[in-house]
């Protein structure tokens, strides 16, 4: 296992699948089926070396939580500051919304037509773009204030020391106007129960951005994948982005010797995943003590359910 580990959630078929990565080496590790806890408390119990974990970057997901206390007895649990910012990007979404409700046709299509530009950082956006947040801002204050306090948000990670983002902290939660309360209720709830988590960050000041962008590549792989199993669209993600390549790609197989296009396709599909306690006979084929070149040891590696080992393992 890793010393830093991600730990996050997408959803693939409108179901939350959990995702697991080694944030510092960038690897995909696993992605489960779902987040239920007594799944994935089998899954953790069966998995190794989990002493080595030292520090794990999650979402702010009770569950999650709980998961890493019995599980991770060694490592500090700290709230991806993704998520904690992405909290106050809908904050001011909220108030753009409940502002258009007020205006005319014309004003309101174009404001909505422009939702992505509050998502600008100030210190890193474009000229053009500048102006155009201040010509907006001139025209409704209180979406320019509720931008800027999303802004102060984002620069308390600025922040050298912990002592200072907890001052910071507590100013920008005392600093939260009347008119602003409501929509950023989002963020001021987050705080209040998570925030000792999302303060480690100042302590170990990583992050779990790279499970996020698996997220996305993972939304890819399901978009282009419809009609696929969870199972499939999982071995794919683990192919291209994690730690495992296809029997195929290990082994001589003759695929013009397939007596079937289902053995043909298993082939083709099946996969082994380096550092993912699987089943003795895969184990031994991946370490190269047992050779197969032909596809009798295709159906044997099918039989001994080689294509579901997938499901059976945990990374080590």
């Amino acid at each position: 296992m890793p010393r830093v580990l991600g730990m996050d959630e997408k959803y693939i078929a409108k179901v939350p699948r959990f995702v697991i990565g080694d944030v510092e080496n960038r690897k995909l590790l696993d992605i489960r089926e779902n987040r239920l806890s007594l799944n994935l408390d089998q899954y953790f119990d069966r998995m190794e070396g989990k002493d080595s974990v030292e520090i794990i970057y999650q979402d702010m997901y009770k569950g999650n939580l709980t998961l890493t206390k019995r599980h991770f007895r060694r490592a500090v649990t700290g709230v991806d500051k993704f998520h904690v910012l992405a909290l106050s990007n809908t904050a001011v979404e909220m108030v753009r919304r409940d502002l258009n409700k007020s205006l005319g046709n014309r004003k309101r299509i174009k404001l909505k037509s422009r939702n992505k530009l509050f998502l600008a950082r100030w210190e890193t956006c474009k000229r053009e773009t500048r102006k155009q947040l201040n010509d907006f801002f001139l025209l409704y204050t209180l979406l320019g204030e509720a931008y800027w306090l999303k802004e102060r948000l984002y620069g308390i990670y600025d922040c050298s020391t912990r002592a200072e983002a907890e001052q910071a902290l507590t100013d920008w939660m005392n600093g939260v106007q009347p008119d602003l309360v409501k929509p950023f209720t989002v963020v001021t709830s987050a705080v209040k129960n998570w925030r000792p988590y999302m303060l480690r960050y100042f302590e170990h000041p990583l992050t779990n951005a790279y499970t996020e962008s698996l997220n996305g590549l993972i939304s890819e792989i399901n978009r282009v994948g419809r009609g696929y199993s969870f199972e499939t669209l999982r071995a794919k993600a683990l192919l291209k982005y994690g730690d495992a390549k296809r029997i195929i790609d290990l082994y001589n197989f003759d695929l013009m010797s397939c007596e079937s296009d289902e053995e043909m396709q298993f082939l083709m599909t099946a996969v082994v995943s380096s550092g993912v306690d699987i089943s003795t006979l895969t184990d031994a084929l991946r370490q190269g003590t047992l050779y197969v070149d032909s596809c009798e040891g295709a159906r044997q590696l099918r039989d001994n359910g080689a294509h579901r080992f997938l499901d059976d393992a945990a990374p080590r």
